[in-house]
């Protein structure tokens, strides 16, 4: 692997993707944990307000920590 491959590779298993709005839907927080998985690998965490559905939090959040 390039040294330019493992950064990259490096700060995607750092970095969190986040959406911390008012107006966001479960829809929304659903399509952000779908993108925290990608074929290289894994975001660190995401960040949401917890407003998705008791069902739904378990269906698309079940192997996060919640903190």
């Amino acid at each position: 692997m390039s040294d330019l491959k493992a950064a990259a590779l490096r700060a995607l298993k750092l970095m969190d993707l986040t959406t911390l709005n008012d107006d966001d839907t479960d829809q929304k927080v659903i399509d952000l944990c779908h993108a925290a998985k990608s074929p290289v690998g894994n975001t660190a965490a995401i960040c949401i307000y917890l407003v998705l559905s008791q069902s739904q939090r378990r269906r698309y959040v079940s192997r996060v920590r919640l903190r």
